[in-house]
C-alpha cells in the first residue's frame, strides 16, 4: 500500500564549526584571501548556528513527503501557528495505548482521526484529501471519489484530487479514464509524486514499455527512495531488450528494498540474458529465499484476523497523515501526538519515526532523537547510511564525538560518494583537531563531489590546519569565487536518499 501523505523532517545542528584563524606568515594577498575566508565561514558558521537545516545532512524543513503544503487558512500565516476556528476545539488524538480490538473499532477511530481534521479546519481541502485516502484504501470508492470532487470543487488546481480519481476509475477498469484524468494532475502539478509511476504501470499493462520508461523517468526523479519504481523502470527496459538498463534498475532496487523478491527476479533474468550464467542463479536463488519468506507471511495473515491487520496498517497511516497535516499548520504538540500514535499502531512504521525524530532534534530533545534513529535502523536497511548519519548528527549535539564519527564512518562506508556525509567528518574531525591529513583528503574529495562555497571553505581550514598555505590561499579563492547562493554542484551521485 503506497503511503502518498508527506512527512515532516528538519534535523538540528548542535555543533558549530572550529573557529578560523589566519596563518601566522603569508603575502598580503594570502592575508586578504584569508580575511574573505574568515568572512565567508563566519557567516556560514552564523547560518549553521542559526536553524538546524545548516548542518550539513539536515533534513529539509516544511510538509512531509513531497506533498506541496496546503496554505494557511484563515487565521494564521506561514510564520505562526493556526489557531482552531471560533467555536472549535483542538483536536485530541487518543493517547498511545494497545489498538482497539476490532476492525470496526479501527476504522471508527480513523474516520474520528480525519473528521477532528475537519473541525479543526472547516472546508480544508488537506483535509477533504485525507478522508478520501481513508475511504480509498478500504476499498470504498465510491465515497473516495465523492471527497475528491469535493477538492476539485472547491480548487480545481488540486492535483492530489485529480490523482485519486484517477485511481478511482482504475480501479474500476475505465483505463483511458484513468489516463486522462492522471494526465489533468500532472498538467496541475507536475512535480506530483507517483502520478507517472500509475500512469507507467497502466502502460506496462497495456504493452507499451517505451512510453512507460519515459514516465518512470521522471518518477525516478521525483521519488528517488521508491524502490517500486526502480523495478518497474527496469521491467520497462527489460521489455525492451535493454538488459543492461535494466540490470542497473534492478540493482537500485534491491539497494532500497533488500528483502523485496521481485528485483531479484529481475535481476536473474536480465543477468541470463546478458550471458552472466552464474549470478543469473545466484539471484535467482535469492528469488526463491524471499518468495517462499513472503509466502509464508501471506499465509500467517490468511490464517489470522486479516481484514484487521489491513485497517491496522490504514489506521497507522491515517494518524502519519493526520501528524504531517498539523505539522504543515504548525501545531507541533497534535502532530507529535499523532506520530506516536502511528508508532504503537504499527512498529515498523518508518514515516512516523522519521517524523518524530525530526521534530524532537529541532526542539532539542537529542536522546529521544537518537533512540528512534537506532529503530530506523534495524527496520529500514536500505536507508541506513542516512539514519547512521543522522545518527553521528545527534550524537554531536550531545558531545559524544568519538561515538559521532563511528557513526559518520558507518554512513562513508555505505554511501562514499555522498556529500554530505563527507562534509559532516571532515567538520568532525576539525572539531576534535584530530586526524587532519585524513580531514583534508576528504574535504577535497568533497569539493570534487560538489564544489560550493561552504565545501572550499571547509577545505580551506583543513589546508591551514595541515600548513598547507598554498592549498587554503587557493581554496579559498575558489570559495570567493562561488560565491554565496551561487551554488555549482556537479551532476554527480547525490546523498543517501530519505
Amino acid at each position: 500500500m503506497e503511503n502518498r501523505g508527506n512527512s515532516a523532517k528538519g534535523p538540528e545542528d548542535q555543533a558549530s564549526p572550529p573557529t578560523v584563524r589566519p596563518p601566522a606568515s603569508g603575502t598580503r594577498r594570502l592575508w586578504v584571501l584569508v580575511a574573505a575566508g574568515v568572512l565567508v565561514c563566519s557567516a556560514i558558521t552564523v547560518l549553521m548556528i542559526a536553524g538546524p537545516s545548516w548542518w550539513p545532512g539536515a533534513e529539509p524543513q516544511g510538509a512531509p513527503n513531497g506533498r506541496r503544503k496546503e496554505p494557511p487558512q484563515a487565521g494564521g500565516t506561514p510564520l505562526e501557528p493556526s489557531a482552531p476556528p471560533p467555536g472549535q476545539s483542538a483536536s485530541q488524538p487518543q493517547p498511545p495505548g494497545a489498538p482497539a480490538t476490532t476492525t470496526e473499532a479501527l476504522k471508527e477511530e480513523a474516520f474520528g482521526t480525519i473528521r477532528q481534521l475537519m473541525q479543526d479546519y472547516p472546508g480544508d481541502t488537506g483535509a477533504m484529501g485525507l478522508m478520501a485516502n481513508v475511504h480509498m484504501r478500504l476499498g470504498e470508492t465510491a465515497e473516495a471519489a465523492t471527497w475528491w470532487q469535493k477538492c476539485i470543487e472547491l480548487n480545481p488546481q488540486q492535483a492530489n484530487a485529480y490523482h485519486g480519481l484517477a485511481m478511482v476509475a482504475e480501479a474500476k477498469g475505465d483505463r483511458e479514464k484513468a489516463l486522462e484524468l492522471w494526465r489533468k494532475a500532472q498538467e496541475v502539478d507536475p512535480n506530483l509524486r507517483g502520478v507517472y509511476g500509475a500512469v507507467a504501470e497502466v502502460l506496462l499493462d497495456m504493452g507499451q514499455p517505451q512510453e512507460a520508461a519515459a514516465a518512470l523517468e521522471k518518477e525516478v526523479r521525483l521519488s528517488p527512495s521508491r524502490g517500486k519504481y526502480h523495478f518497474l523502470l527496469g521491467l520497462a527496459y527489460f521489455q525492451q531488450s535493454e538488459h543492461e538498463k535494466a540490470a542497473q534498475c534492478y540493482q537500485k532496487a534491491i539497494a532500497i528494498e533488500p528483502q523485496s523478491s521481485q528485483p531479484y527476479y529481475g535481476l536473474a533474468s536480465a543477468c541470463a540474458r546478458l550471458g552472466q550464467a552464474d549470478k543469473a542463479r545466484e539471484y535467482m536463488d535469492k528469488f526463491k529465499t524471499l518468495r517462499d519468506q513472503e509466502e509464508q507471511a501471506r499465509n500467517k495473515v490468511k490464517r489470522g484476523a486479516d481484514e484487521r491487520l489491513l485497517v491496522l496498517l490504514i489506521l497507522s497511516e491515517t494518524h502519519v497523515e493526520a501528524g504531517n497535516f498539523y505539522a504543515s499548520r504548525l501545531r507541533p504538540k497534535e502532530a507529535e501526538a499523532h506520530w506516536q500514535r502511528a508508532a504503537v499502531l504499527e512498529p515498523r512504521n518508518r514515516p512516523c519515526r522519521r517524523a518524530l525524530a525530526g521534530l524532537y532534534r529541532r526542539s532539542g530533545r537529542l536522546p529521544e532523537a537518537l533512540e528512534l534513529y537506532e529503530q530506523l535502523r534495524q527496520i529500514d536497511p536500505g536507508n541506513a547510511a542516512t539514519h547512521h548519519l543522522d545518527t553521528g548528527i545527534v550524537l554531536v549535539g550531545l558531545q559524544r564525538l568519538e561515538a559521532a564519527e563511528e557513526a559518520f564512518r558507518k554512513a562513508l562506508e555505505l554511501a562514499p560518494t555522498a556529500p554530505r556525509v563527507h562534509h559532516s567528518l571532515v567538520r568532525l574531525l576539525l572539531l576534535r583537531n584530530q586526524k587532519l591529513p585524513e580531514a583534508q583528503a576528504l574535504a577535497q574529495k568533497l569539493v570534487a563531489l560538489e564544489p560550493t562555497a561552504p565545501n572550499y571553505s571547509l577545505l580551506a581550514e583543513a589546508c591551514r590546519r595541515n600548513g598547507d598555505l598554498d592549498g587554503a590561499r587557493e581554496a579559498l579563492r575558489r570559495a570567493l569565487d562561488a560565491g554565496p547562493g551561487n551554488v555549482k554542484t556537479k551532476g554527480g551521485p547525490k546523498d543517501p536518499q530519505h
